[in-house]
């Protein structure tokens, strides 16, 4: 028989997208609700500021350069000069100071540079998977920071089903199956996933139809809540036509057997009290 377990959907991948530097929208190229590639651009901020930084950590740079150059031919000579012993080792080692200063000084400006840079890249914000976008918040004069995300990407070429079973439930499973708990969590016997393990199962959707593509638990979680009583698990389907969408209401169906059982009709069972009640007829009627 089958037990069912209210779910909720959502991508095998979520990703909400924030923006790394703060400025104005100045460009928004995707339509809510559509599938967008891996590395679309779909934000583009206000470039202005962060180009002239880099014009500015380009000028540093140079500058820092010619000063290296100076401090390099400074020490040369006077390293020649303190070999004839014209000059003292004290002003030999202070220009091997200035020069050795003056490397450090390029690498910071280098570094400044490259910071300038990638701030620059941040301005184009693209897409970080492919999947269906979700979000219509910004739009083109909008300012955007780092504290709010701007989009959310959702890959559902498989779908999680995210659903809570009883401490009951979790109990039968663990001596059916044999479950323990493993360094990822619930494992099966000799370290095998719990989805080599348990049996398929279905997803019942809202208007009553059954999901075409089995899943599989992939998560069966090893903590049992103290308040509801339940432990949350997960199941992932194929969704290889994208039937199934993010946020989806369902149910899980679970395969149980029974074995070495006695089965009657539900409509033979008198309830008393907590209780199932059942007659039996006699072979002399």
């Amino acid at each position: 028989y089958n037990t069912s377990f209210p779910a909720t959907t959502c991508g095998i991948t979520e990703i909400k997208v924030y923006p790394q530097v703060e400025g104005l929208v100045t460009k928004k190229n995707y339509t809510p609700g559509t599938i967008v590639q891996k590395g679309q651009t779909l934000f583009v901020i206000d470039q202005t500021e962060y180009q002239l930084s880099v014009q500015s950590a380009e000028a540093n740079l140079k500058v820092a350069k010619a000063n290296l150059e100076t401090t390099r031919l400074q020490y040369e000579s006077n390293r020649k000069l303190c070999e004839k012993r014209i000059i003292s080792d004290y002003v030999l080692n202070t220009s091997l100071n200035d020069y050795i200063s003056a490397q450090a000084s390029v690498s910071q400006a280098q570094a400044q540079l490259n910071i300038a840079r990638t701030n620059l890249g941040y301005c184009t914000v693209t897409s970080p998977v492919t999947g269906f976008i979700a979000g219509n918040e910004f739009n083109v004069g909008d300012m955007v920071s780092r504290a709010k995300y701007l989009c959310t990407v959702s890959d559902i070429s498989k779908v999680k089903a995210n659903f809570s079973i009883t401490e009951t439930d979790l109990l039968s499973m663990v001596k059916e199956f044999h479950l323990i708990n493993g360094k990822n969590g619930m494992e099966g016997p000799n370290g095998s996933l719990v989805s080599d393990v348990l049996p398929k199962v279905k997803l019942k959707l809202k208007d009553g139809s059954i999901y075409n593509n089995d899943g599989n638990i992939t998560v069966i979680g090893a903590i049992v809540n103290q308040t509801t009583g339940t432990s949350s698990c997960e199941a992932v389907f194929d969704n290889p036509d994208g039937v199934l969408r993010s946020g989806l209401s369902a149910n899980v169906i679970i395969p149980v057997s029974l074995n070495s059982v006695l089965s009657v009709p539900q409509t033979a069972a008198v309830r008393l009290q907590d209780q199932m009640m059942f007659y039996r007829v006699k072979q002399d009627g």
